[in-house]
């Protein structure tokens, strides 16, 4: 946490705190550590138990659906059906990763619009889908081992 980070939460906590709740604010992010660690650089953290952390969850196969099928409209790309389930349990419902592996599979198919992503198509790229996220992948995992070591633990 950088230098500004105590100054700009004591002020946004004791306005909201003048303002007797008027003003209220939303923390968003990919990890709640900010709201989790009770001491920053020696110092009580201003929001620490202040917000209640709302985690997203994995993408359903209707949310994988509807994501893709928008996106995919603005680039001339229409999916199969049965590509969305496959998309869902390969990558777990995350919606960066599953975006990840839709633009890999739009290189795939080239500059030729419309195109169609099958499942056959799906099955070619496996490896390469996977090639695809598998930085953001050891990102995720580096980031929980660093932040989160107890919870990276219980993964091994």
């Amino acid at each position: 946490m950088d230098d500004d980070y105590l100054p700009f939460w004591q002020t946004l906590r004791a306005t909201h705190h003048d303002l007797e709740g008027r003003f209220c604010f939303a923390v968003a992010g990919t990890n709640a550590r900010c709201c989790e660690v009770p001491i920053v650089r020696g110092q009580d953290n201003p929001i620490f138990q202040g917000v209640s952390p709302q985690y997203l969850q994995p993408f359903a196969v209707s949310d994988v659906a509807e994501m893709s099928k928008i996106i995919g409209k603005y680039m001339g790309l229409t999916f199969e059906p049965e590509v969305f389930p496959y998309l869902e349990q390969r990558f777990g419902g995350h919606p960066f990763l599953i975006r990840k592996a839709c633009s890999r599979l739009a290189e795939a198919v080239g500059p030729q619009r419309p195109s169609t992503i099958s499942p056959s198509l799906c099955d070619r790229e496996d490896a390469r889908l996977l090639d695809a996220v598998e930085p953001n992948v050891a990102q995720l995992l580096t980031m929980l081992a660093r932040w989160y070591p107890d919870e990276y633990a219980a993964l091994s």
